[in-house]
């Protein structure tokens, strides 16, 4: 029980790391979109 708990607290924070930073590139990429649109 101990090991899922070890591992799930592992994980988790990863799991979020990794999400947070996809929406961040995510959001970043279509403002450099929208800002290159605009430039037109």
């Amino acid at each position: 029980m101990s090991d899922g708990f070890l591992s799930a607290a592992t994980i988790s924070p990863l799991m979020l790391a990794a999400t947070a930073g996809f929406v961040d590139w995510f959001t970043s990429r279509q403002d450099r979109r929208d800002a290159s649109e605009h430039e037109r």
